[in-house]
């Protein structure tokens, strides 16, 4: 077999793969969404992943974190038990009208955390000012400029 054929054949695997998953994840955060709509109490992820049977690959996890990211479920400020005893958050759907103002924060907070993971790599002299002034902006409340 050619280099070629080598090639396209892994690209075709690769591409098939990275298809399946977007399909996955897709499916994956759609019942978390509707789980979460469902659920008078909201969930931890661990019964996310309970709930719809992925404790094996334990895939609700990431996905709901994505979710959040994107401002669609929120902390929900209660905490339950988890079977080892730990408390965990417990997850609910963001309103709608909340949504916006949510990813807004979020955004604005991921900003901060990109910038300190590189004052990090530079491991210079500055770090502790470059931090503190961080934690500084992110003590403040947030207000948005529109």
């Amino acid at each position: 077999m050619s280099k070629v054929n080598q090639s396209s054949g892994y690209k075709q695997t690769s591409f098939q793969a990275w298809e399946s998953s977007i399909n996955t994840s897709y499916n994956l955060k759609k019942m978390i969404l509707e789980l979460l709509s469902e659920l008078e109490d909201g969930a931890t992820d661990e019964e996310l992943e309970r709930i719809l049977g992925t404790e094996k690959s334990r895939s609700a996890r990431p996905t709901r974190y994505n979710l959040r990211n994107k401002g669609l479920v929120r902390d929900s400020g209660r905490r339950r038990a988890t079977e080892s005893g730990r408390e965990a958050i417990v997850w609910e759907i963001t309103p709608k009208d909340e949504v916006d103002q949510q990813r807004e924060l979020l955004a604005a907070s991921d900003v901060y955390a990109q910038i300190r993971a590189k004052l990090k790599k530079l491991n210079l002299e500055e770090l502790n000012i470059f931090n503190r002034m961080i934690d500084a902006m992110l003590s403040e409340p947030y207000e948005s400029n529109q």
